[in-house]
């Protein structure tokens, strides 16, 4: 059951050669689930402060491409309450973004049933970007992900998806190697 109420929202605009922008947002309560908040001297339930999240977006397909931009800016008021004495900060203040493109290359074969993408995808992601008076910035807050790949849909609603990603934490964080090969299906 939830006694506070959130808003969220999206506007989109369609321009000429189907690009895509808008923005979507949601703003609400942030309430203590208990735990080491406790130690605190909170009870579950408690508000904590309140959290807004704005998300800009941009997508463009046009002749096998697939070009899309998201962005994302969290603001956290009262940050300062939220975390715990365990070193546990939470952020006053997180963005990130990441920029995607794609094309289909079974375009240049004229196959028209299926798709295989070939993709590359950058994200940046600033997990603390602010942190309130007083508080430390955990290790690796900061991420950047190169990632490459391919995207085979047999069927509008099925990907079979191959990629590889580097994973760039700062500060003082061991960097990642990921291999990946997923099934994912929409019902």
């Amino acid at each position: 059951m939830a006694d506070r109420i959130g808003f969220t929202g999206r506007v989109d605009y369609t321009l000429p050669y189907n690009l895509k922008v808008g923005f979507s947002f949601w703003t609400g309560d942030v309430m203590s689930k208990g735990g080491s908040a406790s130690q605190l001297g909170l009870r579950r339930g408690t508000k904590l402060g309140s959290m807004t999240i704005v998300s800009p977006h941009l997508w463009w397909q046009y002749g096998g491409w697939d070009v899309r931009f998201v962005g994302a800016f969290v603001d956290v008021n009262n940050a300062k309450r939220t975390g715990d004495d365990l070193g546990n900060t939470i952020p006053s203040e997180q963005r990130g973004y990441y920029v995607q493109v794609a094309y289909d290359i079974f375009r240049l074969f004229k196959i028209d049933e299926q798709e295989l993408y070939v993709f590359g995808i950058y994200e940046d992601i600033d997990a603390h970007a602010k942190v309130p008076q007083g508080s430390v910035k955990p290790d690796g807050h900061k991420l950047k992900v190169y990632n490459v790949g391919l995207s085979y849909k047999p069927h509008p609603l099925v990907a079979i998806k191959t990629d590889y990603a580097r994973l760039d934490y700062s500060p003082n964080k061991k960097d990642e190697n990921e291999y990946r090969l997923t099934l994912g299906f929409m019902f």
